[in-house]
């Protein structure tokens, strides 16, 4: 859940926190400001909790919602345990767009390059990319038990995997609400990460597909399936 406050005429302090049946827990508190029509501005001090590791990240950012169904954003992003040569930039952008009655369709595409260099130190520890090619994240999510990333934004929050340099990640979906008793869903999402060459990362490809929907039968009894 989240909340805002305004502050003064364009400017907001907003909260936010998430806890997971995994029990990792997540919590952000920031400013965000308005510029024009669409156009806003934000900083704002992430922690997620409950992984091998406890990690704040601060966040600079900017984001565009000037086209309806769209949205485009660019950030900054440094760990508390990183120095400033070890930060991210991240640019991307989500798209939802209706192409029939009750039918959307989901298109997103995500970029976070490291600025700098990883660290030997905390790239050598057991878990992480450098050294378990297999470790794709911290957090929970779809494509493994300590994977934040729920969808193709990572930009939403969690630890980046030590010993990547670059992510690219994109994903298709769609989501049908057109039937009142009804709800189906389906995203596929692509993610190729390039490893850090001076700690001997490999590249990798991680593909994933999810489907699932809703059916209320009574009104106090839904069928659930998942995929």
């Amino acid at each position: 859940g989240g909340a805002r406050y305004q502050l003064g005429e364009k400017l907001w302090l907003t909260a936010s926190e998430s806890l997971r049946w995994s029990g990792t827990n997540s919590a952000q508190v920031g400013l965000r400001t308005e510029l024009g029509e669409g156009l806003s501005m934000y900083a704002s001090e992430r922690w997620l909790a409950g992984t091998s590791r406890t990690v704040n990240t601060l966040v600079l950012g900017g984001e565009s919602r000037a086209i309806p169904g769209s949205r485009s954003y660019a950030e900054y992003q440094l760990d508390g345990a990183a120095s400033a040569q070890s930060g991210r930039a991240v640019f991307g952008m989500e798209n939802n767009w209706t192409i029939a009655s009750g039918l959307t369709l989901q298109l997103s595409y995500e970029r976070a390059q490291l600025v700098g260099r990883d660290s030997a130190p905390y790239a050598a520890q057991a878990g992480y990319a450098a050294t378990t090619p297999g470790v794709t994240g911290y957090g929970s999510g779809a494509l493994a038990s300590e994977q934040q990333f729920a969808a193709s934004s990572y930009a939403a929050g969690g630890v980046f995997p030590v010993g990547v340099s670059s992510r690219d990640a994109m994903s298709v979906g769609f989501e049908f609400l057109g039937i009142r008793t009804l709800k189906l869903g389906s995203r596929f999402e692509l993610r190729y990460d390039r490893g850090a060459k001076a700690l001997g990362t490999p590249d990798r490809m991680t593909m994933y597909l999810q489907a699932g929907g809703d059916w209320r039968v009574e009104r106090d009894l839904v069928l659930l399936g998942r995929l």
